[in-house]
């Protein structure tokens, strides 16, 4: 049964979903109103991995997806929210799972 992007992330909306490169391509829902400008910016900018202690590399993180990731922000949600020229009120589109302008 498939399941619609948008329907996704509601039920996880801190959830981020990146490429091999790191690169974000799409965020949930609460995410996405304080920091929508970290679409197609490396997650590795914004974001440190916090449990379980290891590199945040792409491939050690696709060995181990029955764990459960932590990440926090490198910088206050406030500041990084402030520093964007971008506003949190883009369009989701529902196919591709990415926010337009």
């Amino acid at each position: 049964m498939p399941i619609r992007a948008s329907t996704l992330f509601e039920m996880f909306p801190f959830c981020v979903l990146f490429q091999k490169d790191l690169t974000v391509s799409s965020i949930g829902v609460a995410l996405r109103q304080v920091m929508p400008h970290i679409v197609g910016k490396k997650v590795t900018s914004y974001f440190e991995l916090v449990k379980p202690l290891i590199e945040f590399k792409f491939d050690i993180i696709q060995s181990r997806s029955n764990n459960m990731f932590e990440l926090a922000t490198q910088e206050e949600v406030d500041k990084l929210g402030k520093s964007s020229n971008s506003s949190s009120t883009g369009k989701f589109d529902d196919e591709i799972g990415k926010i337009e302008p």
